[in-house]
Formats: C-alpha cells, sequence, structure tokens
C-alpha cells in the first residue's frame, strides 16, 4: 500500500485532510485504523478495531468541507453526517447500522457496523455474484425503496462502498451521503451493481477523487463499452436475458426509473429456491451503552453522538414494529408479484418477458408521441377554418373565467398509499408552457384501483395558485392513451386522505388533451389548491402502466 495518507493527526492546517495509515488511531485512541477501502467525493472508507469494545467497525471520514455555508446545493461537512444519521434511522436491511456520528473541529466520522466477507470488487472479479445476481442486489434496492419513499437519498455512488457476505448478499456497507447523492443516481447505482455482478466490470464513471485514495483489493475494471459509448450488453458474458435487460434499462433509466420498480422487478427475477434476502443486523447494545469518546488533540477527535440505551431501546423497537408490518404486507405483495410477473423471470409459459415488457413500453410511448404530433398537427389544420367563424362573446369569456397563475407543482397521494409520490422534481413540467416538457409516473405492472393487485389507488398533482379563485375549467394534455383524472380542490396544501378534498370534475385523455368544465355547483367555495388525481393509467399488462402529463391549464374566477 502507499503511503499517501500518512499521520493520523498530520498537519496543522485546518482545511486539509488528516493523513491516515494502518495501525494509526482516531478518536481519543477509540479506534485503530486496520485498512483502506476507497472512497470518493470527500469520503474515505476505512476498516478499524474498536479498542474499548474489541470488535471491527466500518469508518467512513468526511474531509472537511471548503466552507461552513452550503453551495450549488452540494451538502457540508455537517449536512453529510446529519443526512447519513437520518438514514440510519430507516429500517433498511442493504444498508450496514450506522453506531455513531463523531463531529470533529474539522470534518467528521461515520461509525458503522463491519460485515465480515468480501469487498464487491473481490467478489465480483471471482463472478462469485453472477448466478445469483438478483438475490444479492435485492437487500440494496430494498433499502433505496424505503428511503425514497421518505425522500432521502441511499448516496451509493461508488462499488468502494459495497461489501459482499458470507451468504452472497451486497451490502452497503460504508455509509455517506454524499453531496452528489440523488435518488436518479441511486438506481442507476443499483443498475451499475447488477450489471457489475453479471461482468466483473463497473459501468459508471467512479465519483471525484477515487483515484487518490487507496483501497485493499484493486478496483473493478471499468466496463467495455461500444461505439456509441455505451456499456456492452452483459448477455456477451453470459448472463441471463432478463438480468442483464434490467441491468441496461436501469442504466439509461428509459424504462426502469424508481428503486420500487427495480425491487419489484428483483423479486421476480429471483429463483424459487432463492434463500430469503432478510438479513439480521449484529446486536448494537453494547455499542449504544457505551461511554462517549474521550476528547483529544487531532482533528477527528470530538464529542460523541452514540445512542443513550433508552434511545436504542425505542429504535429497536420502531423496527420491529416496521418489520412485522411490512413482513404481513410483503407477503401479499410478493404473491401477487409472483403470480402475474412476466415468464422470463419464472413465471407461467403465457406470460411475457421482461424484455418483451420493456420494449412494448417503449413501443407504446413512441407511438403515443406520433399520435400526439399528429393531433397537433391536425388542430392547426382545423384553427384556419375557425378563425372565420364569429369570436366568443365577452359574456361566454367572462364564465369561462380567466387563466390561473400558479405559483407551486408538486406530487401528491394520501398517507395511507404504497410507495412515495414519485417524481416531485418534475412537476413543475405541468405548468411551464410548454407541452413537449413531461411529469411522468414510474411504470407500474398493475393498473391504478383499489384491487388486490393494485399498489395504489392513483397518484396526484398538486397545483398551489398565488391566490385563491373559483375554478371555471381545468385542460389536462397528456401524449399517453386513457389516461384518466378527477379534478379536486383541497383548503390545505398537505391533505392526508381524499375525505379532505372535494371532487368538482372529471375526465379522460387520449393523445391529447382533455378540458373539463367546472359546475359551480360544485364550487361552493373559492381554492388555492387544485389535486389532479389520476385515477387510471396508460399501457396494458404486456408493457405496464404508466402516465405522462405534458401540461395543466386551469381557468377560474379569481377571488374578489
Amino acid at each position: 500500500m502507499s503511503s499517501k495518507e500518512g499521520n493520523v493527526n498530520g498537519g496543522s492546517d485546518n482545511s486539509a485532510s488528516p493523513r491516515l495509515a494502518p495501525g494509526g488511531a482516531v478518536a481519543g485512541g477509540r479506534y485503530r485504523l486496520v485498512a483502506a477501502h476507497g472512497g470518493g467525493n470527500g469520503l474515505r472508507y476505512w476498516q478499524a478495531r474498536d479498542q474499548r469494545l474489541g470488535r471491527e467497525v466500518a469508518l467512513v471520514f468526511v474531509d472537511p468541507a471548503p466552507s461552513d455555508s452550503a453551495e450549488d446545493g452540494k451538502k457540508t461537512t455537517g449536512e453529510v453526517l446529519d443526512a447519513t444519521l437520518a438514514l440510519s434511522k430507516l429500517w433498511a436491511p442493504g444498508v450496514a447500522g450506522v453506531l455513531d456520528v463523531i463531529r470533529g473541529k474539522v470534518g467528521g466520522i461515520i461509525v458503522a457496523e463491519w460485515t465480515p466477507g468480501k469487498s464487491f470488487a473481490a467478489a465480483a472479479a471471482e463472478k462469485r455474484l453472477a448466478s445469483g445476481a438478483a438475490e444479492a442486489l435485492r437487500p440494496l434496492a430494498d433499502s433505496a425503496s424505503r428511503a425514497h419513499a421518505e425522500q432521502r437519498d441511499v448516496g451509493l455512488v461508488s462499488p468502494d462502498q459495497l461489501r459482499v457476505t458470507d451468504d452472497g448478499l451486497a451490502i452497503l456497507a460504508f455509509p455517506g451521503v454524499t453531496p452528489a447523492a440523488s435518488m436518479e443516481d441511486d438506481v442507476k447505482a443499483l443498475g451499475a451493481v447488477l450489471y457489475a455482478a453479471q461482468t466483473g466490470t463497473w459501468p459508471l464513471d467512479l465519483p471525484p477523487g477515487s483515484d487518490d485514495v487507496d483501497v485493499t483489493d484493486s478496483r473493478l475494471p471499468a466496463a467495455e463499452r461500444d461505439s456509441s459509448g455505451t456499456p456492452v450488453d452483459p448477455q456477451k458474458s453470459g448472463a441471463p436475458v432478463s438480468q442483464s435487460t434490467l441491468a441496461m434499462r436501469t442504466l439509461d433509466g428509459s424504462s426502469v426509473s424508481s428503486a420500487s420498480t427495480v425491487l419489484s422487478l428483483l423479486d421476480g427475477a429471483r429463483p424459487s429456491s432463492a434463500p430469503s434476502s432478510a438479513r439480521t443486523s449484529p446486536s448494537r447494545s453494547d455499542y449504544a451503552e457505551a461511554e462517549a469518546l474521550s476528547e483529544g488533540d487531532g482533528p477527528w477527535d470530538s464529542e460523541s453522538e452514540e445512542l443513550s440505551p433508552a434511545e436504542q431501546r425505542v429504535r429497536d423497537q420502531r423496527r420491529w414494529v416496521i418489520m412485522a408490518g411490512t413482513g404481513a404486507v410483503g407477503v401479499l405483495v410478493i404473491i401477487v408479484l409472483l403470480i402475474t410477473m412476466m415468464g422470463g423471470f419464472g413465471g407461467r409459459d403465457d406470460d411475457v418477458p421482461l424484455s418483451a415488457q420493456l420494449d412494448a413500453m417503449q413501443e407504446e410511448q413512441r407511438a403515443s408521441r406520433e399520435a400526439a404530433e399528429q393531433s397537433a398537427q391536425s388542430g392547426q389544420d382545423d384553427s384556419s377554418e375557425s378563425e372565420t367563424s364569429a369570436s366568443p362573446t365577452s359574456s361566454a369569456r367572462e364564465e369561462k373565467g380567466e387563466k390561473l397563475t400558479v405559483a407551486d407543482a408538486t406530487t401528491w397521494q394520501p398517507s395511507s398509499s404504497a410507495g412515495s409520490a414519485e417524481n416531485s422534481a418534475l412537476a413543475v413540467n405541468v405548468t411551464d408552457g410548454s407541452a413537449d416538457t413531461m411529469w411522468r409516473t414510474d411504470t407500474y405492472e398493475n393498473q391504478f384501483g383499489k384491487g388486490p393487485s393494485a399498489f395504489k389507488p392513483g397518484l396526484g398533482l398538486l397545483l398551489s395558485l398565488e391566490e385563491a379563485a373559483r375554478l371555471t375549467e381545468v385542460t389536462v394534455s397528456s401524449p399517453d392513451r386513457g389516461v384518466e383524472f378527477e379534478v379536486r380542490t383541497s383548503d390545505t396544501a398537505s391533505p392526508t386522505s381524499l375525505d379532505d378534498t372535494t371532487l368538482v370534475g372529471e375526465g379522460a385523455v387520449s393523445g391529447g388533451k382533455e378540458s373539463v368544465s367546472i359546475d359551480s355547483d360544485d364550487m361552493d367555495t373559492d381554492a388555492q389548491y387544485v389535486i389532479i388525481w389520476i385515477t387510471k393509467l396508460s399501457g396494458s399488462d404486456a408493457s405496464g402502466y404508466s402516465a405522462q402529463i405534458g401540461e395543466v391549464d386551469l381557468a377560474g374566477l379569481p377571488e374578489d
């Protein structure tokens, strides 16, 4: 190993990152460094020995941030520590439990459970994961799905963060929600892990700074790419068609754009004889009851934030409650998935393989776009004829109302609904004046509804008006066919259920736009919050179900 990381307390400049080396002690001598495991994006991963409790731990060193204020949306050192600590409060079977967070004079340390086994690079290079890639990835996908449902990032950006247990499960052994973390990158990283498990190569760029830190095992080589710069399909390495297709479509985001979708497809991809991937975390009671870290003179020596025994008991009780509740729901979901899953994943002979499903998704989207273009062209042709007709009277215009200004747009669903109100960052696209910029749902295997196979009853776009108004007309544009929706109003920006909203209209749109006139009798009061509640998606069992919304226009009479 090179000696570029030396004295653990080296350097008097507080803006410089401490130099680390095997045998060095940090946190007042509490932890003795054993081996470097890589890093990047201002994080460094180390295996260490807890001198007080006599066991191995994983340390994530958070290098000092350039300043105490966030710039360009990046997380400062404190925000990285806070985000990682918040992630640890979720029950995430694929993420090592955080035992302690240490805030130093400069930088900080995340202390996590040690994951026995092998580094992900070593396991993937030996092709130990190729035959059970779907099973290996499931804990990570499960964790990402749970985190994203709480609007949190997992922070999976590098293969250095991963270790593989003795029973073949890939675990995020070095948790750290980095400045570059995002839900989109989490999903792509899941595809990269599945790709690497099958090929022994890594298809994404490593985070900045990765080459400047040591690793105990050599890193995976970069994936071979074709003439267009796309990673070569894992099928050429002998990977199963279903798993290689899932990896490729997750990497490029063409059909698989959420962790919950990855998790659903992985559940279908696992062989029926595969063991459960539920992992029992090592006991943390002795860590929670340990004394506070003693202060030293080094830059990493500081106050400890270890959980008290009472806090630990509350967390453990909460986890068992969640496990008990989700266990029952999970059994029902998996039964439905196994019944309806495609033949390429070990389903019935009359089911459709994943590759065909995803191809059908893209084909249907292409057809929908063409239909929308034809509809738009037809509308332009008709407009030339209509220009000769008489214009609406002023009284008719007054009755229709004027265009209302939307101050904010986001996604919404009842608190009792499964999953999350996805793609909220894209919601602003429906009010930007362009039908070409889209908000979209994830792709679901079953239609929305209240039946046992439905994942959720619907999904909403919540629009906040600049000022309250009486709605007179709502126009929804979509290139998809058969999308049905309800128009609802709310007295609050955060209703908890449909009972907290008022139904004022409903409609359906197929490859164009649909205008819904709002009866004045249904609008007994002015409203400031309008929900486009999608009750039916476009698609089929073969292609999956989804919806795209290009624009939502609201007209009404402003509040007097």
